[in-house]
């Protein structure tokens, strides 16, 4: 077992959404419909569960080049999850008129896609001296991966983005505004690390994912410790 930066970059994040999580909840069940804060809810956990899996399994597989990659398509799965739930909300909330099946398609096309190029990739991840996990995705695999993300984070980006500027609540707007741009940050550090950055050199490079998801749950966890705080300070 390593300690290496991908495993607590994730594992931060993971802890930081699972707490904006169940504060979202708590507040949005108050003075919203306690059926949405459920779906909502789930959406966030997934997240949760599969930046954890990355995490968890980072720390504990990290010299098993076979398992990490098990562990990868794990996390595909749970990603591919996460943009269906996610498209399921932006429709279900937003375009509840909108038949979402084309939608549907797209998202299964890109998650299918990302599992055969990850199956079929020639490469296995594994440790560098530098103690991050290198992914070492082909390049269809990183690019299907990034739309697979790119959907996946989008949606969450946009539901939050839209739940902040509608709600009147001001716990809710706060939770919401973060969740919005911690989702922005997502996108950007994904499209540098798997996309701008593919055939990488620096040894620092590889490490702009890691240390973006790591900074993002660390914010997660200072707003949620903060946020009776920053209620009194706006309120007054």
């Amino acid at each position: 077992m390593v300690i290496t930066s991908t495993a607590i970059g994730f594992s931060l994040l993971s802890i930081g959404l699972a707490l904006c999580g169940w504060r979202f909840y708590k507040a949005y069940k108050k003075s919203e419909n306690k059926k949405v804060a459920s779906i909502l809810v789930l959406f966030i956990l997934i997240s949760s569960l599969q930046n954890g899996l990355m995490g968890i399994g980072s720390f504990f597989l990290s010299n098993n080049s076979n398992a990490l990659l098990i562990l990868l398509l794990i996390s595909n799965l749970l990603l591919y999850t996460h943009a269906m739930v996610g498209i399921f909300c932006v429709y279900y909330f937003f375009f509840p008129k909108l038949n979402p099946h084309f939608s549907f398609l797209l998202v299964s096309i890109v998650g299918f896609s990302s599992m055969v190029f990850l199956i079929r990739n020639p490469q296995f991840p594994f440790l560098t001296a530098n103690n991050y996990i290198d992914w070492n995705m082909s390049l269809y695999a990183s690019l299907s991966v990034f739309y697979l993300l790119f959907i996946s984070i989008g949606s969450f980006l946009y539901i939050f983005f839209s739940l902040a500027r509608q709600s009147t609540n001001l716990e809710l707007q706060i939770i919401s505004y973060l969740f919005s741009l911690a989702a922005f940050g997502g996108i950007i550090s994904s499209f540098l690390d798997i996309i701008f950055f593919y055939n990488k050199t620096n040894d620092f490079i590889p490490n702009i994912l890691d240390i973006g998801v790591g900074i993002i749950g660390f914010i997660f966890i200072l707003v949620i410790l903060f946020v009776p705080f920053i209620k009194k300070r706006l309120l007054v």
